[in-house]
Formats: structure tokens, sequence, C-alpha cells
């Protein structure tokens, strides 16, 4: 990309897109592109705060990824993890204000509904078969 887009754009695109792993701002950026991380950031799990249609299309569509690739009762024992870890580790899922209050409880209510969706196909996996399917 030498050339097509100035080098400091290159490197706060890859700060945002590194974000991502932890979902957190890194310590010592410059307050203007720490404030552009933190709404990147929320745009990045918008989502998870959408309509309960729009939320479930998307939670559908992270099923139809991860199934065929790990099986389905892998998939089920990571995005459990991922969203009980989630809700239960006491931070907002949210980094700026707005965000906060327009999609933080939606977002949890719909994280809260798919868990319990998981759950319920754990359940009926296991009285399907008790052994293999944990």
């Amino acid at each position: 990309m030498d050339g097509l887009v100035p080098a400091t754009t290159l490197a706060a695109a890859e700060t945002m897109i590194r974000a991502t792993e932890r979902h957190a701002v890194p310590d010592g950026l410059p307050a203007a592109l720490a404030a552009d991380v933190a709404v990147f950031l929320d745009m990045d799990m918008a989502i998870l705060g959408a309509a309960q249609a729009a939320y479930d299309d998307y939670a559908a569509g992270v099923a139809r990824e991860f199934i065929p690739a790990v099986g389905e009762a892998a998939y089920r024992q990571g995005r459990t993890a991922f969203l009980r870890g989630t809700l239960e580790s006491g931070r907002p899922l949210f980094l700026t204000d707005q965000a906060r209050a327009e999609l933080e409880g939606p977002a949890r209510s719909n994280m809260r509904r798919e868990l319990a969706t998981l759950d319920r196909r754990r359940e009926a996996a296991r009285a399907r078969d008790p052994v293999t399917d944990r």
C-alpha cells in the first residue's frame, strides 16, 4: 500500500484492528487516536446490541462459520465460554458513553438469550448421547 495510503493512516488502521484482539484501547496512544479506537471497537461489537432478529441472524452466521470447522459440541462449548465470560467479566461491553447508553442493555439481553439457547441445545444433545456430547 506504499504511496496509496499515508503511513499514519495505515498505522492507525493497524492499531484499531489489533485492538480487537483484547477489545481494549492500548495504553499510550495519543488522545485522538485512542478516541477513534474506542469508537472502532464499539462498532465492532455493535451487532451484539442490535435488534433481536438481526442479532439472531448474526449468531446463526457465527454458528454456520464455526460448526463445520470444529463440530457442534466444540462450537457450543466455545461460544458458551465466550458469552458467559463476557457477561460475567464485570466490564462494560462498550467503551464510549453513547454506545454504552444505547447498546449495553440490548447486547446483554441478546447474549443471555443466545446463552440460554446454547444451554438448551447442550442439554438436548446430552439427552441424545450422554457420553460423547459434553
